[in-house]
């Protein structure tokens, strides 16, 4: 059974525009030429990296090089950004209303459950290891997104999987309005890519937009930039003796419906689990009692 939609309305009528020829631009072309959707490709380098790659690959297909203002950006029904692309600087910040990513196309058409991964560190470790512990029980589970295949090339090369675990950097996650995963962790903050996102602030926000639409969200209980952001949300800790993890809720903002928190203590490693929540204490976050 195959794991792509194939909803005649999953695109906007019209153009489409897809910037930037880094890996991810290159499988959004790929990807809407699969679906015989016709699209623009540009990138405002005059000589990027791919280039001869790409005119051999789409001949069929209108390439812009240079600066986004020499188009009729109007004229776009979408326009589908690579991550590597800085909307701003690019020239895009008045048409964030037709903006959408890889990640956001590949929630789109995607139909199956999707753990997704992130963090400043360890994400890419996290991520082998969730996927061969799927693969140990026996799931479907094809592994990609920052790491390794491109996440539309995967849900093309196999578009049979069961689940798919991604890792994303905040750079695919800044332009997601939601996710959906039915998993989203994040793992820890440091800083990183400040000249991109402006500052910390900016850069943890990218990050949160993961658990928008979560079913469920793995969260660091000793990191509280790693933590959704509505604090009045109800919560318990597990009942009983002190547990190493905590169910926690994360609130109507990013819409996520539980969430579990993780730690590592004085080098034990942390249990992860759903817990088994007692009555609801409103506004109480991860961490303290509930872990051991």
């Amino acid at each position: 059974m195959s794991s792509i939609s194939q909803r005649a309305n999953d695109l906007p009528a019209g153009p489409r525009l897809v910037v930037g020829l880094g890996i991810s631009g290159r499988a959004i072309a790929r990807f809407l030429r699969a679906r015989g959707e016709a699209f623009v490709m540009a990138d405002t380098r005059s000589a990027p990296p791919g280039l001869e790659a790409f005119r051999a690959d789409f001949p069929e297909v209108s390439l812009h090089l240079g600066a986004l203002e020499k188009l009729d950006l109007d004229a776009f029904s979408e326009i589908a950004v690579s991550p590597g692309v800085d909307t701003v600087g690019a020239g895009l910040a008045p048409y964030r209303h037709k903006l959408v990513g890889e990640i956001g196309l590949f929630r789109r058409y995607c139909q199956a459950p999707l753990v997704a991964i992130t963090g400043s560190n360890a994400k890419s470790t996290v991520t082998t290891l969730v996927g061969e512990m799927a693969r140990e029980a026996g799931l479907d589970v094809a592994v990609g997104g920052n790491l390794g295949e491109a996440a539309l090339d995967l849900l093309l090369d196999r578009p049979e999987a069961a689940w798919f675990v991604l890792e994303l950097s905040s750079f695919q996650l800044e332009s997601l309005d939601t996710l959906d995963a039915t998993c989203a962790a994040f793992l820890n903050l440091s800083e990183d890519h400040l000249d991109r996102h402006g500052d910390m602030a900016g850069y943890r926000a990218a990050k949160a937009r993961i658990f928008r639409g979560a079913e469920r969200a793995v969260v660091n209980a000793e990191d509280s930039a790693t933590w959704p952001d509505d604090p009045s949300y109800p919560a318990c800790a597990s009942p009983g003796p002190p547990r190493r993890h905590q169910r926690v809720g994360c609130g109507d903002a990013c819409r996520c419906r539980h969430a579990l928190a993780v730690s590592r203590r004085r080098g034990a490693d942390a249990g992860v689990g759903a817990g088994h929540g007692g009555a609801p204490q409103p506004g109480q976050r991860p961490g303290g009692g509930g872990h051991r």
